[in-house]
């Protein structure tokens, strides 16, 4: 996923990153490498997670070695979440939560990156 970049967009005085954030096929930041098939029925559920309960789906700082996020460890919202078939790509907006502490290192590394 190299080749893809993230968006930073500014909404409602919100930080937005939009971007792709999983690929089938392709080896993670954990290691693994998830089949085409797997990882589509995983991001169609988390889709359905965040269009039937929004702003409850958190983003964490780095890819944990857990399934479920911990709210503690947030940095960001899932605001919308998108897969392209053909790809095997997984895209998402998050907000930036700027009230924790990996929230703000997001924004902060954001900053020093202009």
């Amino acid at each position: 996923m190299s080749q893809l970049s993230t968006t930073i967009l500014y909404e409602n005085g919100k930080v937005i990153l939009k971007g792709p954030f999983s690929q089938a096929g392709v080896r993670n930041r954990n290691g693994r490498i998830y089949p085409h098939n797997v990882l589509r029925e995983a991001i169609h559920e988390l889709i359905k997670r965040v269009e039937i309960q929004p702003q409850t789906v958190y983003a964490e700082l780095e890819h944990p070695n857990y399934a479920e996020i911990k709210p503690e460890r947030a940095c960001g919202l899932l605001t919308e979440v998108t897969w392209d078939e053909p790809t095997g790509i997984a895209y998402c907006k998050v907000e930036i939560i700027d009230s924790t502490p990996f929230g703000r290192e997001v924004l902060r590394n954001l900053q020093k990156g202009d």
